[in-house]
């Protein structure tokens, strides 16, 4: 394949494609997005499923991943007492319609959009309410992301969603960097130079296509006014070019597009007209075409399938602790999804749902797949004359695929070649920078020779309305010098307005003749400038051309999508073919080597792992590991009753003119609001602790076991308080009873019977320091591994 064709190549699984290989269609497209779920999972697994996970695993695990926390050892307990059917879709239900969802998916977004950076020019806070209101109204996922891009100046003020551009400065390479890993899940930073090294998919002008929508914007500063807050500014122009380090080959006239997506046509904007606001000094400019709008639009737009696939992608990995593509913000076709079919599913459904975020959840959450155990599959559950069925299967569809893919392959070659064609010869860039240079002079000429004429024709004005007036007198005055000829000073007097009458009208005359000289010297630079323009625009387009190149690249993009799905689906086919092929050597391993058959079953459960058939272990995130400790000690719960008594004592202005049906619903929101803001500072310090980028949450370090072994804040939440855990424990006088509650509390699980045995006996020891020894109980339990990870 050349090098050309090798490039910009994507994976979307387009309709075409996936109507010939996908397992899902026709009768499934009226199941519930759960079902449809499961049905493609479990019908491409290649070996066994393990089970779903117990009641214990799954209330644990459902707080944490939809309110950011354990339940309490009730919550937890009468979860588990229920023996209906279907109390783990009603808990789905309840949780997602609990005021703690709302503050933990809002801070879900907070860390995903702004990675936990410290504040500069908006307030965490407020970019932190700001998500919290988006998430109470259940603001559709492409909306939000469209007013975050998209954040302008009102009246001098910067919204809460400008956090995410002016907190990065408005810097146009980080911004670059960032909307690509964070709305298109690609991190093209390596492409800012060059082609990326080491991914054919990252071309230089992929990054210089989507640094193309926010070069022009910048920070504002009032310079005037230091005390003002640092706005959001855009200019009307500024062109995009770039130069490969390391084979010299340019991009000139970069035009925005979205990755994996054709350029954007902008709109013509008449000269002079460009802005609303001009760039003059003190005053922050505002185009009349903006590109950073634009960008926000096609945001909202939904129609890019990079756009769909990372929200979908971000949010399965949220749930699930790994994404369907791995890591999440390295989307390209050497690294495809697990489950290609399912991303693409996923990606459907969720923009067909109008991005409601709230209602993916949900789905997401009822699967099988979120809810299966951690724990292994047995090998001898394997059935070897199925799996042995599968492979002949996989066999015969490798070859279908590989077909496709050779065609694909074909087409973009004849595309590739057709464009390299019809491109003009290249401009050398000294030629170039002579031509933008002639523009610029051709500009500054023909606004001078404007001001001039302007002027002269202003002068002009001028004395031919002195002439005029002047005219109107001579009539007059010439009758004084006939007729008081014997009136010295009145003739004298006379003779001079006449006099100055015919001087004015020569000047009049002298004035309109240089003003049309200027107004012809101005129609010359005008012209002159529309000459350099064109010169200029020759070099730049192809002429005669430029249409048919633009749609030679709008198919050449289609033909590289369908590539990259073509090879994406040999390559899935190829690792189930593997797997297949692994599970079945296995078998006859199992027979002979232990040790070999031991490593090859691990390797086979890690792929399982990640095709999603297991779930996955996740370290808490600090959010979740504060307000877990908060909650299991009894912290949380005693600044909740301290929060309810002080509403009831002086009830918000909002709660007493609320309608009787709304009062109940708006009393737990201001609940778990006034609850939340009392322990964000204990909980602020727990994040500083243990916080970094996400994804790399759960490192321990030597602080993080100072805090929790001899910290304050831990031995606060461990003293026999009333309402606090271990204050509850030690009014229990039932051994047993205890330790259900203790191990409720922090595990959100009953105890074993060897568990329970172990308790009882470490309290009967050191019957004098009974609080001692349950402080030291507790704290071990929350120290432990099983507390600092899901289930």
């Amino acid at each position: 394949m050349s090098q050309p064709a090798g490039r910009h190549l994507g994976y979307c699984l387009v309709a075409i494609f996936l109507a010939s290989f996908s397992s899902t269609g026709g009768a499934a497209d009226a199941l519930a997005l759960h079902a449809q779920v499961d049905q493609l999972l479990e019908s491409a697994a290649i070996g066994p499923l393990p089970p779903l996970a117990d009641d214990a695993e799954f209330v644990r695990r459902v707080y944490l991943d939809l309110v950011g926390v354990v339940p309490t050892s009730a919550e937890a307990r009468v979860f588990l007492d229920d023996k209906s059917a279907d109390k783990r879709s009603r808990l789905v239900d309840q949780l997602l319609g609990d005021p703690r969802y709302t503050r933990w998916w809002a801070t879900v977004f907070d860390v995903m959009l702004m990675e936990r950076r410290p504040d500069k020019v908006v307030k965490a806070t407020d970019f932190q309410r700001y998500l919290y209101q988006s998430i109470l109204d259940n603001k559709p996922y492409n909306q939000l992301a469209r007013e975050i891009i998209g954040a302008d100046v009102v009246k001098g003020a910067n919204p809460p969603a400008s956090r995410f551009l002016l907190d990065r400065d408005v810097e146009p390479n980080l911004l670059t960097r960032d909307i690509g890993r964070l709305f298109f899940g690609m991190d093209l930073q390596c492409a800012q130079c060059h082609d990326h090294p080491l991914v054919d998919d990252y071309a230089q002008s992929d990054y210089y296509g989507l640094y193309a929508f926010v070069n022009r914007s910048f920070l504002f500063t009032d310079k005037k006014d230091k005390k003002a807050p640092k706005l959001m500014a855009e200019k009307a122009d500024g062109d995009v070019s770039f130069k490969s380090v390391f084979t010299g080959d340019e991009g000139q006239g970069v035009k925005p597009r979205l990755p994996r997506d054709v350029a954007i046509v902008e709109p013509a904007v008449a000269k002079g007209q460009e802005y609303l606001v001009p760039p003059e000094k003190d005053a922050r400019p505002v185009p009349r075409y903006s590109r950073r709008q634009k960008l926000a639009e096609l945001l909202e737009s939904g129609e890019n399938l990079a756009f769909n696939r990372n929200i979908v992608n971000r949010l399965w990995a949220q749930l699930m602790g790994r994404g369907l593509v791995h890591p999440v913000d390295f989307q390209h076709s050497d690294n495809p999804p697990s489950q290609p079919e399912l991303l693409d599913l996923l990606a459907r459904e969720f923009r067909a749902r109008r991005y409601d975020i709230k209602w993916f959840l949900r789905e997401l959450v009822l699967t099988r797949a979120y809810q299966r155990s951690c724990q292994l599959p047995a090998p001898a559950e394997v059935n070897v004359d199925q799996v042995a069925a599968r492979l002949h299967k996989f066999e015969a569809e490798l070859q279908q695929r590989q077909a496709a893919r050779a065609a694909a392959s074909a087409e973009v070659e004849r595309i590739t070649t057709a464009i390299d064609l019809l491109k003009p010869a290249k401009t050398p860039a000294a030629e170039l920078a002579k031509l933008e240079e002639a523009v610029k002079l051709a500009i500054a000429a023909r606004d001078k020779a404007r001001k001039e004429a302007q002027d002269a024709q202003q002068a002009a004005t001028t004395r031919d309305e002195a002439a005029q007036l002047l005219n109107a007198a001579v009539a007059a005055n010439q009758a004084v010098i006939d007729k008081l000829a014997s009136d010295k000073i009145a003739v004298e007097a006379a003779r001079k307005i006449v006099d100055r009458a015919q001087r004015t009208r020569a000047e009049a005359t002298q004035a309109q003749t240089k003003a049309s000289a200027s107004a012809k010297t101005a129609e010359q630079a005008a012209a002159k400038l529309s000459a350099a323009e064109q010169a200029l625009a020759k070099v730049k387009t192809s002429s005669g051309a430029t249409s048919e190149l633009e749609k030679l690249q709008a198919e050449l993009q289609a033909a590289q999508n369908r590539l990259a799905a073509t090879t994406v689906a040999a390559k899935t086919c190829v690792a189930r073919e593997n797997d297949a092929q692994a599970l079945l050597a296995y078998q006859q391993l199992a027979k002979s080597d232990r040790v070999a058959a031991e490593r090859a079953w691990n390797s086979l459960t890690e792929s399982w792992a990640n095709l999603g058939y297991v779930a996955t272990l996740k370290p808490l995130a600090p959010e979740q590991f504060g307000l877990s400790l908060m909650q299991a000690t009894g912290a949380l719960a005693a600044q909740g009753s301290a929060s309810a008594a002080a509403i009831e004592k002086q009830p918000p202005e909002e709660l007493k003119k609320a309608e009787d049906q709304q009062k109940q619903p708006l009393k737990a929101r201001l609940l778990e609001q006034k609850t939340y803001e009392a322990v964000r500072g204990n909980l602020n310090s727990i994040i500083t602790l243990y916080g970094g980028q996400p994804g790399q949450d759960f490192a321990a370090t030597l602080n993080q076991a100072l805090f929790f072994g001899n910290g304050p804040l831990v031995s606060a939440w461990l003293k026999p308080q009333a309402g606090y855990l271990v204050d509850r424990l030690n009014q229990q006088k039932d051994e047993r009873l205890l330790v259900e509650e203790l191990y409720l509390s922090v595990f959100s699980r009953l105890p074993s019977s060897a568990e329970t045995a172990d308790v009882v006996a470490f309290l009967e020891a050191q019957p004098d320091k009974r609080v001692a020894a349950l402080q030291e109980i507790t704290w071990a339990l929350l120290s432990s591994n099983e507390f600092r990870f899901n289930h």
